[in-house]
């Protein structure tokens, strides 16, 4: 009877990534559960309700919220090609790892990437866009010198204060409203809301939910103190809108400091 000697020191190194496979697996679920599902959790727990009670309406009124159910059906669209694209790469990845002999740094490249989902891209592309350019970012700080930046325009803090007891800001009669999302027109009255900040996120969500329904052509809306909060079909979109945003408010803010000062 024929034998085979297996090499003791392949076997052992084997064993030496599967451990050390097993307890990377380890960690990052266990930071999933910490950054993820604890405040998931929570954030279920407030939404029921204060501690001992349990409201149902707020669940309800959450979803019945046609905004809401858009961001719902857009997450199960994201979700159904994350799990299509993922496996065909993942099939990818495992024929080639044992099927076409490839060298060992290649595997532990697939290796890694495999695992890097697990805590990416929320976590990893947020912390590499805060470390890239946020305000002591390398490319926004050390390489570009820009300093005292905030994503909280100036303007819009001053004037969510200025016109919080009109309720809003109307603007009219400017070129660039053009470069609003569905605006044709400089003549188009665009309404702004300003709302009174909140740091409870859940309570603050009703009078912006009621501000919307109330106007649905409304391209941004305004915290009291805070600053400017805008959106847009797509990413592109929405910068644009900051930027279009904060140009308008800037001109009327100059324009009536102009006037006041006359």
């Amino acid at each position: 009877m024929a034998t085979v000697a297996i090499p003791r020191s392949s076997t052992a190194g084997k064993s030496e990534r599967d451990v050390a496979v097993t307890l990377t697996v380890v960690v990052l679920w266990l930071l999933l559960g910490l950054f993820v599902v604890y405040p998931l959790a929570m954030l279920f727990a407030r939404m029921l309700g204060g501690p001992g009670t349990i409201e149902l309406a707020a669940v309800w009124k959450l979803l019945t919220d046609r905004h809401q159910l858009r961001a719902f059906w857009n997450s199960l669209l994201l979700a159904a090609l994350v799990g299509v694209v993922g496996t065909l790469a993942g099939f990818l990845f495992a024929f080639a790892a044992t099927r076409c002999r490839l060298p060992r740094w290649a595997v532990t490249a697939i290796d890694a990437s495999v695992l890097l989902p697990l805590v990416s891209p929320p976590f990893t592309t947020a912390i590499a866009m805060i470390f890239s350019f946020g305000p002591r970012g390398l490319i926004t700080y050390e390489l570009l010198g820009i300093k005292g930046f905030t994503v909280y325009g100036l303007w819009s803090t001053l004037l969510s204060e200025r016109h919080a007891r009109a309720g809003g800001i109307a603007i009219e009669g400017y070129e660039m409203l053009k470069g609003l999302e569905g605006v044709t027109t400089h003549e188009h009255a665009e309404w702004i809301p300003v709302l009174d900040n909140d740091q409870d996120m859940a309570r603050l969500s009703g009078p912006v939910r009621d501000v919307l329904d109330s106007h649905p052509a409304a391209h941004a809306f305004l915290l009291r103190r805070h600053g400017m909060y805008t959106w847009g079909e797509t990413l592109s979109q929405a910068v644009r809108h900051v930027e279009i945003v904060e140009f308008l408010l800037e001109a009327v803010g100059r324009t009536t400091r102009d006037v006041e000062d006359i």
